[in-house]
C-alpha cells in the first residue's frame, strides 16, 4: 500500500509501474539464476583432507587442555590468612603507629 506522504509515486513511479514492480518482484522471488548459490558441495579428495585435518587439530586441542587441567590440579594448595586474622593484625598496627606518634 502507498501512504498519503508518497502523493502516488512508489520508486518515483506511478501507481500503476509501482504495481507492475511488485507483481515482477512477487513472480522473480522463488527463481534464482544458475549462479545464485556456487557453494560446492561434492565429497572431494580435498574436502575429505580438510576434514581429517581439523579432526587432527581438534584432537590435539584436546590434550593441551586436559594437560593443563591436570597440571592445574595437582598444584600444591597454598594456605591465606582470614579475614577475621587480617583485621586483628590491621588494628594491632594502628595501635602501635598512635603509640609511637604520642
Amino acid at each position: 500500500m502507498l501512504d498519503t506522504a508518497s502523493n502516488g509515486n512508489f520508486l518515483n513511479q506511478d501507481v500503476d509501474d509501482g504495481w507492475q514492480l511488485v507483481e515482477n518482484i512477487a513472480n522473480s522471488n522463488g527463481s534464482y539464476g544458475e549462479e545464485y548459490d556456487r557453494t560446492n558441495r561434492s565429497s572431494t579428495h580435498h574436502s575429505i583432507e580438510s576434514d581429517e585435518k581439523l579432526r587432527k587439530d581438534v584432537k590435539a586441542l584436546n590434550e593441551k587442555l586436559d594437560k593443563l587441567i591436570l597440571a592445574q590440579s595437582t598444584m600444591k594448595k597454598v594456605n591465606f590468612v582470614s579475614a577475621e586474622r587480617w583485621n586483628q593484625s590491621k588494628k594491632g598496627r594502628i595501635h602501635n603507629l598512635l603509640r609511637c606518634a604520642t
